[in-house]
C-alpha cells in the first residue's frame, strides 16, 4: 500500500510539473499572438494573462481562446504559432487526462479499507 501511496505522490508532482509547463506555454503563445497577429488576437477577444490573489493567473476571456486552442492548426497559420498552440494543446490534454487519472486513484484508495499492523 505504501508503494501504492508513493507513486501516487510522485504523479501528483509530475501532475503539478505538466500544468506548470502548460500555463507557461499558454503564457508564451499569448504573448506571440499579441505581438505577430493582431487581427487573431483581437478575434480571440484580446485574451490577457491576469495575475489574481495568492499567485493565480488565469486567461480573460479564456472562451474563445480556449476554443481555438483545442482545434487543429488551420493550415496557413505561422509554422512557428501552429508549434506553439500544438505545445499548448498537448499540454493540456495531458494535464486534464493525468488530473482525472489521479483523482480517479485517489478515490479509488480512498475507499479502500486500510489495516494497520
Amino acid at each position: 500500500m505504501a508503494i501504492v501511496v508513493g507513486l501516487l505522490g510522485v504523479a501528483f508532482v509530475a501532475l503539478g510539473v505538466t500544468i506548470f509547463r502548460y500555463l507557461r506555454s499558454t503564457s508564451l503563445l499569448l504573448e506571440r499572438i499579441e505581438a505577430h497577429h493582431p487581427d487573431l488576437w483581437i478575434d480571440l477577444g484580446e485574451p490577457r494573462v491576469v495575475r489574481l490573489n495568492m499567485g493565480h493567473t488565469t486567461i480573460q476571456p479564456i472562451g474563445p481562446f480556449l476554443g481555438w486552442m483545442l482545434r487543429p492548426a488551420a493550415p496557413g497559420l505561422d509554422p512557428e504559432l501552429a508549434r506553439m498552440k500544438e505545445r499548448s494543446r498537448r499540454l493540456f490534454r495531458i494535464g486534464l487526462v493525468g488530473l482525472l487519472a489521479w483523482a480517479l486513484a485517489f478515490l479509488v484508495l480512498a475507499h479502500l479499507p486500510i489495516h494497520f499492523a
